[in-house]
């Protein structure tokens, strides 16, 4: 999820990775979740964040889906 929301907003329910591959290789053709190129993501870390915010701002994300809590770590990083 936290790699899809470098590219889009998404909303809806993803019960499985399986589910969620074909959205991600829209974005990234060949995607492999074993082989990530960070320059692919690195110029959009900030609105995977606030995508990602927006979908739980409340910060308890491990009760949501879809979800993810990666954002919590980046603000930190980048806001120390």
């Amino acid at each position: 999820m936290w790699r899809l929301l470098h590219f889009t907003d998404h909303h809806a329910f993803v019960d499985t990775y399986r589910k969620l591959l074909p959205l991600l290789q829209k974005h990234v053709p060949g995607y492999d979740k074993t082989r990530v190129a960070f320059a692919k993501y690195r110029d959009a870390v900030g609105r995977a964040a606030e995508r990602a915010r927006k979908l739980d701002p409340t910060g308890a994300e491990h009760a949501r889906n879809p979800s993810t809590g990666v954002w919590q770590l980046t603000d930190r990083m980048t806001n120390p």
